[in-house]
């Protein structure tokens, strides 16, 4: 599981969201930048994810993506969330193809799950064995 580079162009569900005093956003994306995650948090609770998104910047229109998103607590295994239809964001500028992401959670809300230190959150599409990772 490798984290990429930083994402040169927005992620709408992050664009879109309504603002929380205090809330931060963060991606990283594979080395080919072909899919990222993309999570919130507040910065009184950096640890407490509210948001998880599996964006993917090159699909096919018409195609049908699924998505899931797993973590990793240190010196644990892996568990991962079942796998979500993601939705078309529309034409994508900076790459051949459209844009689809997968929602977990809100970023308008506080709440979600609280993980340790050093915890490793990624997403992955179906039939992919890229994984986009973020470590907290």
């Amino acid at each position: 599981m490798a984290a990429g580079f930083a994402l040169l162009v927005s992620v709408p569900a992050l664009a879109d969201a309504a603002p929380v005093k205090g809330t931060v956003h963060t991606h990283r994306c594979t080395a080919t930048r072909a899919y990222c995650i993309a999570i919130t948090y507040t910065q009184t609770s950096p640890r407490r994810v509210p948001l998880v998104i599996a964006h993917k910047v090159s699909g096919r229109k018409g195609h049908t993506y699924w998505a899931r998103w797993s973590y990793q607590k240190p010196r644990q295994g892996v568990k991962a969330s079942g796998w979500k239809k993601s939705t078309w964001t529309g034409e994508n500028g900076r790459a051949p193809g459209v844009a689809v992401e997968t929602l977990w959670g809100r970023s308008s809300r506080p709440g979600g799950p609280t993980f340790p230190p050093k915890t490793l959150l990624c997403t992955q599409f179906k039939g992919s064995k890229q994984k986009a990772c973020i470590r907290l």
